[in-house]
C-alpha cells in the first residue's frame, strides 16, 4: 500500500500525465495480483463505452461549433449593445459576467468562454477607461460560470466517476449557478462603490427623455438573443422535465447549434469537420483520464487503501459539517498544484464514500467539489484561467492575479455558504 502511494506521488511530481500515471499504477497492481491484468481494459471500456459518457463529446461538439463559427461572440455583442443603451456604470463588467453565464448554458468550458470573449471585450474595456485590474479579474473569474451552469463538462466528469445521474447533477446546479452569478455581480457593484476610480472615463449621464428610447432598444437587443435562449431552454428544459436524459438533450443541442449556424449563415462543412476533430481530441483525453481514474479507484478500494483513508477522515475533529469544511480546505490546497480534472479524478473516489457516510448527498457533494475545483483555476501557480487570460490579452500575470483576488474571496464565501445549505 505504501509502495502504491509513493509511486503515485513520484509520478505526479515528476510531471507525468495523470492518465498515464493512474493507468500504469493500476496495471502494475493487477499484474501483482497474478493474471488479472485483463481487468484494466475491461474497466476502461466499461466506463467509456456507455450511454452516459456520450453526453460529454456531444456537449463538447456543441460548444466547439459555437466557438469555431464565431456565433458565441454574438452573445456578448448583443448583450454589450443592450447594456450600452441604459448607460449603467460598470455595464461592460456586468455584460462580461452575464455573457459568460449565457455562454455556459451552451458550452460548459471556462477556457472556451475566456477564449471566445476575451479578445473582443478587453480592448473595449481599456478604451472605456476601466482599470486593468478589475477588467482582467472579471474576465478570468466569470469564466468559471461556464462550468457552474449546465451543461457542465466538470459535472459530467464527476457524474461518470461517481456513478451519479448527470441529469440530476444538471438540475441541482441550476440554482447554484444562478446564485454564483449574482454573487459575482454584487462583487462588481461593491468594488465600484468602494473604489469609483476603477472606471476612469466611462460616461454614466443620460437625459430623462432618452431613457424610454434606450429601454426599448435594450429590450430589442436582448430579444435578438432568442435563438440562443430557446436552445438553452430546450436543452435544459428537456432534462429538468425528465423528457430526455443528459445524453439525449446533448444530441438535441448539437442539432440546434447546427440549425442556429445555418440561421446565422455561419454553417460550412469545414466548420463541422474542425469541430469534430477538436471534439475527438478532447474526448480521447477525457476517456483516458476517466478510465485511468476508475482503474486506480478499483485498486485503491481492493488494496484496503480506501478503508485506511476513511479511518483517517473519521478521526478528524469536530462534527460532520466541520469535517466537510476540512475536506473543502484540502481541495483549496490541491488547487494550488492541480487542474480540475486531476483533482476530480484523485479525490472523488477517495472522498465520496466518506462524505456519504457523514450523511451528505452525493449530488450535493458533486456541486461542492466542482465549485472547489473551479476556485483552483483562479489560484496560482497552476490556475488555468489565469494563463488563458494572459494568453488572450498579453497582460502581466501578476496584474491578472491581483484582479482576481476580490472574486476569489467571493467564491470562497459562496463555497462556505453553499456547504451550509445542506443543513
Amino acid at each position: 500500500m505504501l509502495f502504491v502511494i509513493l509511486l503515485l506521488l513520484i509520478l505526479l511530481f515528476t510531471g507525468q500525465w495523470i492518465a498515464f500515471t493512474l493507468g500504469s499504477i493500476a496495471t502494475l497492481c493487477f499484474l501483482a495480483l497474478g493474471g488479472k491484468e485483463v481487468m484494466v481494459p475491461m474497466i476502461y471500456f466499461g466506463k467509456i463505452v456507455n450511454f452516459h459518457f456520450l453526453a460529454m463529446p456531444l456537449f463538447i461538439l456543441m460548444g466547439e461549433i459555437f466557438l469555431l463559427s464565431g456565433i458565441g461572440t454574438e452573445i456578448f455583442d448583443k448583450l454589450y449593445s443592450a447594456f450600452r443603451r441604459i448607460k449603467l456604470k460598470g455595464g461592460l463588467l456586468y455584460v462580461l459576467i452575464i455573457g459568460n453565464a449565457f455562454f455556459g448554458a451552451i458550452s460548459g468550458s471556462s477556457i472556451a468562454a475566456i477564449g471566445a470573449l476575451g479578445p473582443s471585450i478587453v480592448p473595449e474595456l481599456n478604451r472605456k477607461g476601466y482599470k486593468k485590474g478589475i477588467s482582467l479579474g472579471t474576465l478570468t473569474t466569470a469564466g468559471i460560470l461556464a462550468v457552474m451552469i449546465p451543461p457542465s463538462s466538470g459535472l459530467i466528469f464527476y457524474g461518470i466517476i461517481a456513478e451519479q445521474s448527470i441529469s440530476k447533477l444538471f438540475i441541482a446546479t441550476i440554482i447554484s449557478g444562478i446564485l454564483l452569478t449574482i454573487f459575482l455581480i454584487l462583487t462588481v457593484w461593491i468594488w465600484i462603490k468602494l473604489d469609483p476610480t476603477t472606471i476612469i472615463s466611462e460616461s454614466t449621464g443620460v437625459k430623462e427623455q432618452e431613457i424610454t428610447s434606450n429601454l426599448w432598444l435594450f429590450m430589442k437587443d436582448v430579444f435578438s438573443l432568442w435563438p440562443f435562449a430557446l436552445l438553452a431552454l430546450v436543452v435544459l428544459g428537456s432534462i429538468y422535465t425528465g423528457i430526455c436524459t443528459a445524453t439525449e438533450s446533448a444530441a438535441i443541442g448539437v442539432v440546434g447549434t447546427i440549425f442556429i449556424s445555418i440561421l446565422k449563415r455561419k454553417f460550412s462543412w469545414e466548420l463541422i469537420w474542425k469541430s469534430f476533430l477538436q471534439t475527438v481530441n478532447v474526448t480521447g483525453i477525457m476517456g483516458l483520464l476517466i478510465g485511468g481514474a476508475m482503474a486506480f479507484s478499483y485498486v485503491f478500494t481492493n488494496f484496503g487503501l480506501a478503508s485506511l483513508l476513511n479511518d483517517y477522515l473519521n478521526s478528524l475533529p469536530g462534527p460532520s459539517w466541520c469535517k466537510m469544511l476540512q475536506i473543502i480546505g484540502i481541495y483549496f490546497i490541491l488547487g494550488l498544484f492541480m487542474d480540475p480534472p486531476a483533482m476530480t479524478i484523485l479525490t472523488v473516489p477517495l472522498f465520496l464514500p466518506f462524505v456519504i457516510s457523514l450523511g451528505y448527498d452525493p449530488i450535493w457533494f458533486g456541486i461542492v467539489q466542482t465549485i472547489c475545483c473551479e476556485i483552483g483555476v483562479l489560484t496560482p501557480p497552476v490556475g488555468a484561467n489565469l494563463y488563458m487570460t494572459q494568453a488572450v490579452t498579453g497582460e502581466d500575470l501578476s496584474l491578472i492575479v491581483k484582479g482576481t483576488i476580490p472574486y476569489w474571496i467571493t467564491c470562497l464565501i459562496f463555497t462556505i455558504f453553499w456547504s451550509f445549505s445542506h443543513n
